[in-house]
């Protein structure tokens, strides 16, 4: 019999725990993989690439919540709501690294 960790999260047995931290180091390793591709894009498309960049933002959008529904094998709305809460977090935090660069620039003038 196989001896379970007690966490005050969830009891799972350490085998369980580990495959699903492969998994997702796995999800985030192809997703970095095709971010880095899609910034190649935009470096095309700033250099004259006849793609618009509105179609980028939603192949990245649409490749994300088609990756989230395969690795975690739950439903549509949860799936987008975990996208969207994604999206609306990694915003806010590029804006707020985005205000202390300016300032940061601004302040060595």
């Amino acid at each position: 019999m196989r001896q379970l960790e007690t966490d005050s999260i969830c009891i799972q047995p350490r085998r369980k725990r580990n495959s699903e931290r492969r998994s997702f180091i796995l999800f985030i390793r192809y997703l970095c993989i095709f971010l880095f591709i899609l910034i190649l894009l935009v470096i095309n498309l700033l250099t004259g690439f006849s793609i618009g960049i509105g179609w980028i933002v939603l192949l990245v959008s649409i490749y994300f919540a088609i990756a989230l529904k395969r690795v975690y094998k739950q439903s549509w709305l949860k799936t987008i709501t975990k996208a969207f809460l994604t999206y609306f977090l990694y915003s806010l935090v590029m804006a707020f690294v985005m205000v202390i660069g300016i300032v940061i620039s601004a302040a060595s003038l």
